[in-house]
């Protein structure tokens, strides 16, 4: 895969709204601020998996966690972590590749965890004015 390619990653917004939106419309803002954390604590442990895996050159180990992160960061809403993860899953077996990959990948998650944190602030109960 030529570095171009490696760069289309960069045309999928970190987060997509509308979907957002659409299904905090259907989903508790409970089950909503689960599922954030949720995603944010998968992020955390398929970063550190695909990273064990490159260190091991275990390909089996980089593609089930890419695999695993596309899905999650799929599921909620981040289309260019999904993306790059995609892209992981595509050239497990190819550790340069990877190497090559891995810092956009952080740097996607980063800014993802920052969307998903905003995306939670939003769905917290406002605070109580205890002088009311």
């Amino acid at each position: 895969m030529d570095e171009k390619m490696d760069n289309n990653f960069r045309k999928y917004p970190i987060g997509d709204e509308d979907e957002f939106t659409s299904m905090s419309i259907l989903l508790d803002s409970t089950v909503m601020l689960d599922l954030l954390k949720m995603a944010q604590n998968e992020y955390q442990t398929r970063l550190t998996n695909i990273q064990d895996g490159v260190e091991a050159k275990d390909a089996d180990k980089i593609r089930f966690a890419a695999h695993t992160l596309k899905g999650a960061s799929g599921s909620m809403m981040a289309p260019r972590l999904s993306y790059i993860s995609g892209m992981i899953e595509q050239n497990s077996s190819d550790a340069k590749h990877i190497q090559r990959l891995f810092p956009d990948l952080r740097i996607t998650g980063a800014k993802t965890i920052l969307w998903w944190e905003k995306k939670t602030a939003h769905l917290l109960p406002a605070p109580q004015n205890e002088n009311a």
